[in-house]
């Protein structure tokens, strides 16, 4: 398992637009809420991709309006708008290169549960729990963006399970990773924005312990061209400390 310390912290830039996108989802929402460390990671991802906060703005509203409409279940968090975003990007970029907007195109959601069934490594705690899961919900099918705010769910349940799974040499080197990553961004953020960042470094930190993806559609691991034959061989240290213990 890679013990390196966490990168890509947030710049003040990602942190300036991710209050853009908050205020207008808690705005929009109009009920009290707290957007998780899995939201920040998502917008600063849309950050580093150049899309525009106004772009996101436009599809956060269209999309709440339309949940109100069908009077569906509160939206809870951003992944929800991913798939929207995506494709309002992509038509975005195109018009902008003088091209035209190509059809969408369906979400091949199956081949990528497939995909993110197939990364989950074979020493990842209960395992078999999180690949049925994940084919569980590729056998429900039903729209990309329900299945992603599954798929969110699950991630943040496989991440507590793995919090909770870590011996106690193994919590303290995490929190001490934290805590280091953390020295850098103290006295540039609040206190309760420190707590955020904590949560995702927090997070960060646990999937490169455990060298698992973001069960997301739109991972890398999810968006290979196939499906991997089985789960990726591990480093072979690991793979003994695991078989003795």
């Amino acid at each position: 398992m890679n013990a390196t310390a966490p990168d890509d912290l947030p710049s003040p830039e990602d942190h300036a637009y991710f209050l853009k996108i908050e205020r207008t989802f808690l705005g929009l929402r109009k009920k009290a809420a707290l957007l998780t460390p899995a939201d920040w990671q998502e917008a600063q991802g849309w950050h580093r991709q150049g899309i525009p906060a106004a772009l996101i703005q436009d599809v956060m509203e269209k999309l709440f309006e339309r949940q109100a409409a069908r009077k569906g279940r509160t939206i809870s968090g951003l992944r929800y708008f991913r798939a929207a975003v995506e494709a309002a990007w992509e038509e975005l970029s195109a018009l902008k290169a003088g091209g035209r907007a190509e059809e969408a195109v369906a979400l091949p959601v199956e081949a990528r549960l497939a995909n993110l069934a197939g990364s989950l490594p074979r020493a990842l705690p209960l395992r078999p729990r999180w690949a049925a899961a994940l084919a569980d919900l590729a056998a429900r099918g039903g729209p990309a963006s329900e299945v992603e705010e599954a798929l969110r769910a699950l991630d943040a349940e496989l991440l507590q399970a793995l919090e909770a799974s870590l011996r106690p040499a193994e919590s303290k080197a995490l929190a001490d990773q934290v805590e280091q990553a953390l020295i850098r961004l103290r006295g540039r953020l609040a206190e309760d924005e420190i707590a955020i960042a904590s949560a995702r470094v927090m997070e960060q930190s646990l999937r490169r312990h455990f060298e698992v993806a973001a069960l997301s559609l739109f991972s890398p691991e999810a968006q290979a061209e196939s499906a991997a034959p089985g789960p990726p061989d591990l480093p072979a240290p690991l793979a003994a400390k695991d078989s003795g213990g």
